[in-house]
Parts: C-alpha cells; sequence; structure tokens
C-alpha cells in the first residue's frame, strides 16, 4: 500500500511538472505574440504620422453665394463687422422696458439698457421725469421695482437706475467713445408705442453739436415714442449713442 502510495505521489509530481511546462510555454508564446503586435502598431502609428507631415496643406475654396446662376461669389463681410440679427442677439439681453407710474394713475413708458461693468441701468432723464413709482423688464420677463434714482443730469437727459439682481443681466453693453461717421450702419433698440423690444437700423445721417447737450448723432433709423432710453448700436455692438 506504501509503495503504491509513493508511485502515485511521484506520478502525480511528474505530471504537475509537464503542466507548469506547458503553461510556462503558452505564456512565452502569448508574451512573444503581443510583443510582435505592439511592434506592429506602432509601425503603422509611426508610418500614418509620417505621412500627414509630408502632406501639403489645401486649399479651401472661398464661400459660394447661395445663387446657383453661376454669380461671382458673395464678399465676405467687414472683420469684425456684426449684422442685424447678430446686433440683436448681442443687444436684447441687456435691453429693458420701464414704466413708469404718473401722479394721476397714468402710466407711460420708455427704453433702457444695462452697461457693461457697471451695475446700472440707463435711459433718458425724461422717461422718468414726473414719476411717482418705477418697474423695470427684460425681455425674458424678469421684473424690479426701481427703489432709488442714482443719477440724474436734465441738461444732457440722461439718468442713471441702479441694475436690480432680480433682472438677471449679467454682462452689460459696451459703450465706445469713438463718434461713428456720416453714412455708418446703427441700430436702434427699444420699445416704440408698446411694441416690445424692436429693433430698427439705419446710417448716421449727420452729428451735429448742441450748445447744451454737446454732440449729438442723427440718424434715420426709426424711433418713435417708447423707444427714448434705448441703446443706438454701431455694427461692432457697441454703444455709440
Amino acid at each position: 500500500v506504501l509503495e503504491a502510495v509513493n508511485q502515485a505521489r511521484e506520478s502525480k509530481g511528474q505530471a504537475t511538472a509537464l503542466l507548469k511546462a506547458k503553461n510556462d510555454r503558452l505564456a512565452a508564446e502569448k508574451a512573444a505574440k503581443a510583443k510582435t503586435v505592439a511592434e506592429e502598431a506602432a509601425k503603422a502609428k509611426a508610418a500614418e504620422a509620417a505621412k500627414i507631415a509630408s502632406a501639403k496643406p489645401t486649399a479651401l475654396p472661398l464661400a459660394q453665394s447661395s445663387d446657383s446662376s453661376g454669380s461671382t461669389p458673395a464678399a465676405l463681410p467687414e472683420r469684425g463687422a456684426l449684422d442685424g440679427k447678430q446686433v440683436y442677439a448681442l443687444a436684447l439681453p441687456c435691453a429693458v422696458l420701464i414704466v413708469g407710474e404718473l401722479p394721476d394713475g397714468t402710466f407711460k413708458q420708455g427704453s433702457g439698457f444695462a452697461i457693461e461693468g457697471q451695475d446700472c441701468i440707463v435711459t433718458n432723464a425724461h422717461v422718468i421725469s414726473g414719476c411717482k413709482r418705477l418697474k423695470i423688464r427684460t425681455a425674458d420677463e424678469k421684473e424690479a421695482v426701481v427703489e432709488s434714482v442714482l443719477a440724474v443730469n436734465e441738461d444732457k437727459d440722461i439718468a442713471i437706475l441702479p441694475l436690480d439682481p432680480a433682472l438677471r443681466i449679467n454682462k452689460g453693453l459696451k459703450l465706445t467713445t469713438k463718434l461713428p461717421e456720416v453714412g455708418e450702419e446703427v441700430y436702434a433698440l427699444g420699445n416704440p408705442k408698446g411694441l416690445e423690444f424692436t429693433l430698427t437700423k439705419g446710417i448716421v445721417s449727420q452729428l451735429r453739436l448742441d450748445p447744451a447737450r454737446g454732440k449729438l448723432i442723427q440718424c434715420d433709423a426709426s424711433i418713435s415714442p417708447g423707444s427714448s432710453g434705448g441703446p443706438l448700436i454701431n455694427n461692432r455692438g457697441a454703444v455709440v449713442g
């Protein structure tokens, strides 16, 4: 019995050794195969990189006009210039409707806008003149009651109101001190005759000098009662008046 047990143990040891040798051989073959695959992948990646590096840049065609009649390509707009749609998208979040209640219970309305970097709303002094209560509303219908007036200049017809956080106006319009030139395109954003947040387009007709109010911009953009206090914007998106 003991001899049989010893023989069984010896046979098992031999079988284990054979199995270990087989596993070692398979592991070595697997490692060699993985190394070959990695080397081939590295060679392919290097070849692709060399191909890209040696390729010549391809010139892209100029944008063509949507007219398929064979006309010449449409001229590109002046660098940095915005069209009316872009001006409106830029200015609308900064624009407000101002509604004032008069002592006799009637109401009047005007326009205003937020200035970049300043926690205030700019409008015309005559928009708020005589009002006992003022309310501001944005295009997305956020509202705030005006609790105070920061400054008023009757001579220049300018009034500054505080920017209430409830209006959620995160960024105002940029101001520029550079006067526009005659013939330059401008856009007016306001609330004419109750038609809220209306954009009109025109050109600068002339620059005038008023003894009391200083330099004035004459333009042919449609501006009606209710538009007072709204921004006049150039094609760079900056307020000129």
